[in-house]
């Protein structure tokens, strides 16, 4: 079983680098876009950097990616693998 390319972001947002994972998950997203992990982990990330009011942005953003190819499942972790 291979690694999800996001746990080695996920795993530097819990050692506390989240300026790093906001300059990472941008490309994570462009290659996944419609997986909704990495916008969960960007939106955790500019929360922990004070950012809070562009986390909404990334999760419409996510939402318009998914609509826009007719996938309109809820941004949910439970759903990616």
């Amino acid at each position: 079983m291979s690694t999800p390319p996001q746990d080695p972001v996920a795993i530097g947002l819990r050692l506390g680098r989240h300026r790093a994972a906001l300059t990472e998950l941008p490309l994570l997203i462009s290659e996944h876009p419609l997986r909704g992990q990495p916008v969960h982990l960007v939106m955790t990330a500019l929360h922990r950097v004070g950012r809070r009011a562009k986390a909404p942005t990334a999760y419409q953003d996510q939402r318009h990616r998914r609509l826009r190819r007719g996938s309109p499942r809820r941004n949910s972790r439970s759903h990616d693998t």
